[in-house]
């Protein structure tokens, strides 16, 4: 349900939408930037975090849950799996029901390659929060919800096949 901003009614004017677009962007690439270092010494692309991320929150998902997903071809997706694969960082297991479908998921490898990775953007989001309150917190929360939410409709099923598991293991409070 939508909800009014009383300070600003014209809220959705196409330069604020703009300017949202952007902070997205620059949100991204900065998330990007601090993790380049960890992805060059473990020899990873930000897509293979992006692949990895999902496979170890939602363990189960076949190649069709995935490309749908990251809007890949299950051609291209494929061959990006496989390589995964070769580095010993996916397993497939074949699904129970339909022998046909894999299902993938990531090894205790591609996990500590992603706690690394994990706690660094943790850091950025730690130090960001911090800084704007919980009120803008819940807010930034509530946009990201919406703007995922086909993606999360498609998680939610996924879910019902199995837990999801975090994508490392409990942070360090040293780590905040």
């Amino acid at each position: 349900m939508p909800v009014p901003d009383a300070r600003n009614p014209l809220f959705l004017r196409e330069e604020a939408l703009d300017s949202s677009l952007e902070l997205l962007t620059l949100a991204h690439l900065e998330m990007t930037v601090v993790i380049r270092p960890a992805l060059a010494r473990a020899r990873l692309q930000a897509s293979d975090v992006v692949t990895l991320s999902l496979l170890a929150r939602h363990p189960g998902l076949t190649m069709a849950d995935l490309a749908r997903l990251s809007g890949t071809s299950k051609q291209n997706l494929s061959r990006h799996v496989a390589v995964l694969i070769d580095r010993g960082l996916i397993v497939a297991a074949a699904d129970r029901r339909d022998r046909r479908r894999r299902r993938l998921s990531v090894t205790e490898a591609a996990l500590d390659l992603l706690q690394e990775v994990v706690r660094l953007q943790r850091r950025q989001l730690v130090r960001a929060f911090r800084r704007v309150g919980g009120d803008a917190v819940e807010g930034f929360t509530q946009v990201m919800r919406e703007l995922v939410q086909p993606s999360s409709a498609l998680l939610e099923r996924a879910a019902e096949r199995g837990p999801a598991i975090s994508p490392c293991r409990p942070s360090d409070e040293r780590d905040r």
